[in-house]
């Protein structure tokens, strides 16, 4: 999608987020795997080109030609890759938020915990509301 006629300020912002983009790829496989090293690796990238990004707005905001460059075929991309990180950082934080809430509750349930109820589900889906169990494997 880019030109030779493309600004090199969006072709910059293009290819950052196209590296994004390949980030939160990575970063959505890793979760899915548990690979605890690759987000090691993975999340110190995503930050700085995010930030790169942050640097590459205020370029074009500061660019009074900016707004002559929405009718560019690259600019649609843009906009596009754009939406497409948000929606996969979004997804990779509410695998996150999950996984947080699965590790929380396992080790509430191993330290024996008798915290606030825990609501279990039945074969219809209706909640029914139990004590949190917590002494079941901590007197093992």
């Amino acid at each position: 999608m880019q030109t030779a006629k493309s600004p090199p300020l969006l072709r910059r912002i293009h290819a950052t987020l196209v590296a994004l983009e390949t980030i939160l790829q990575r970063e959505a496989d890793s979760l899915g795997r548990n690979d605890l090293d690759a987000l090691a690796t993975i999340t110190p990238e995503k930050l700085t080109l995010c930030r790169e990004l942050e640097g590459l707005e205020k370029e074009l905001q500061a660019t009074a030609r900016a707004a002559t460059w929405r009718h560019l075929p690259l600019w649609t991309d843009i906009a596009r890759l754009f939406q497409t990180c948000q929606r996969h950082n979004r997804r990779n934080g509410m695998v996150v938020v999950r996984k947080r809430h699965d590790v929380a509750t396992l080790l509430a349930t191993l330290h024996g915990q008798n915290g606030a109820e825990r609501a279990t589900y039945d074969r219809s889906g209706d909640a029914r509301h139990t004590g949190s169990g917590g002494d079941l494997l901590a007197s093992a």
